[in-house]
């Protein structure tokens, strides 16, 4: 007996010729409040810091809330914060302790002022102009506790020696998201039955190789997911903290169809500020996510017509003076001579040399096409058809299941508008029945879907010369 099931098989290399889908976003990360590997719902600001508190994973719903709306998905891994207990140094001044536990990047900055004064900023990150908090007053106990960092600044009250214009400097990075705990997130998500098409990974990742790991086996958690029909492409920085040499030369060593992956850093405006932090370090992972939702199924996500990523300064990569990355499928922020803002070098998928799926905007038209298989063939799984000579399908009864899906892929992905404002996701998509397999002794139906995706301009070549006489 063959148990009721459907089975859809990605070609890769494909054949060649293969209301826009509803897209849920789940952003998973560190944060300082919350329940862990739960996933919660989430449609306002307000609730981000009564529901996430600070850190990656709040800082990036509440850009996603801002920029896109909601409800945004968000997963809490199970990282704790970074215990910190460091020191800041001013020449010919006493050192200020830092300790505590820290769930953000901070950039600290802490400058004396005159009458045993000083004031902080927890943003001191390149290309803007930090914000500070009021002058505060060196407590007698030494002690005094940042507001909603976590952070104690600890000064010395035993003959303190803290000059007037004397500057600290520091940094501290959030905790990061490991592969333990990431399966442990993935298994959450399995077990739910949320229909996910974009998965978020918040977070700068340090070190190349470990991130080169975590991506990988991000791949393989995304790829279990199309068990259950569920088809959904991620977003994760892959060390943004480390050289680029050293992403490159681990670069080679993993692929993944499903995962765009990023590096370079940035400074944005904290959706969330608090006092003495208005900017944070993000990824343009976090870019990239935030984008997708917003985009079409068919855009490309480095389109100019698009605009730059929103207030985004100082940015650690520049895709345009140096493409290795893009080379081997990783994107970056880049910058376009005269042009003001910040764009995306593209969202490439980290697929192996040879693949169809180059770019985000193949994989989710694609997605869609599976999805609509899916939907579509449901009403005929343990249908019953007539049968000709040598058991194959009826070509009248397999008109029948042609026409239903064709109908299903159409409004998916031929009738909604494109960016440009034309109908069509994709350039056609076809959908047919085989109709010489044997269906009396196999019970299997086997189908095909061809989609012909857009073209994309990714190069414009023009030629431009003097003509000297004639018309």
């Amino acid at each position: 007996m063959t148990f009721p099931d459907m089975q859809i098989n990605v070609l890769d290399p494909g054949i060649p010729s293969t209301p826009n889908a509803p897209e849920s976003l789940l952003i998973s990360g560190v944060c300082s409040e919350g329940p862990t590997e739960e996933i919660i719902a989430i449609s306002s600001l307000g609730e981000v810091r009564s529901k996430l508190g600070f850190g990656p994973l709040a800082e990036d719903v509440a850009l996603c809330l801002q920029l896109v709306g909601g409800p945004v998905y968000a997963v809490r891994h199970d990282v704790s914060g970074t215990v910190v207990n460091t020191k800041l140094s001013a020449e010919d001044n006493d050192d200020i302790d830092v300790t505590g536990t820290a769930y953000e990047d901070f950039a600290i900055r802490v400058e004396i002022l005159a009458n045993n004064r000083f004031r902080y900023t927890l943003c001191d990150f390149p290309g803007i102009v930090p914000v500070f908090s009021q002058p505060q007053t060196i407590p007698v106990s030494g002690s005094f506790v940042v507001p909603n960092s976590g952070l104690t600044l600890e000064f010395n009250t035993d003959g303190p020696n803290y000059n007037e214009g004397a500057v600290y400097f520091g940094t501290i990075n959030a905790p990061e998201v490991g592969l333990v705990d990431l399966g442990k997130v993935a298994g959450v998500v399995r077990e739910s039955s949320l229909l996910l098409t974009l998965w978020l990974v918040s977070g700068v990742q340090s070190d190349s190789s470990a991130a080169a790991a975590l991506a990988a086996a991000f791949h393989s958690h995304l790829q279990q997911l199309t068990q259950s029909f569920r088809f959904v492409r991620g977003f994760v920085d892959v060390g943004s903290g480390d050289d680029v040499s050293d992403v490159l030369d681990v670069a080679q060593d993993w692929t993944g169809t499903r995962v765009v992956s990023g590096y370079g850093t940035c400074s944005r405006p904290s959706v969330l500020p608090f006092t003495g932090f208005a900017f944070r370090r993000a990824s343009v992972s976090a870019g990239l996510g935030v984008r997708a939702i917003r985009e079409l199924i068919s855009s490309d996500l480095s389109r100019t017509a698009s605009g730059p990523d929103d207030s985004v300064f100082g940015i650690s990569f520049d895709g345009d003076s140096d493409r290795r990355l893009d080379a081997v499928g990783i994107s970056t922020y880049r910058t376009w001579p005269g042009i003001p803002g910040v764009y995306f070098s593209g969202a490439k998928l980290k697929s192996p040399a040879g693949s169809d799926f180059t770019d985000l905007q193949f994989g989710r038209v694609i997605d869609t096409a599976c999805r609509g298989a899916f939907v579509g063939q449901f009403p005929f799984v343990s249908e019953g058809f007539r049968t000709i000579a040598g058991g194959a399908i009826d070509p009248m009864d397999a008109v029948d299941v042609e026409r239903s899906v064709n109908q299903v892929l159409t409004d998916l992905l031929v009738t909604p508008l494109n960016a440009r404002g034309r109908p069509g996701h994709v350039s056609f998509v076809g959908y047919s029945v085989d109709r010489q397999h044997n269906l009396n002794t196999t019970h299997t139906i086997i189908s095909n879907i061809s989609v012909r995706p857009l073209g994309y301009a990714k190069l414009i070549v023009t030629n431009v010369s003097l003509t000297l006489g004639g018309e």
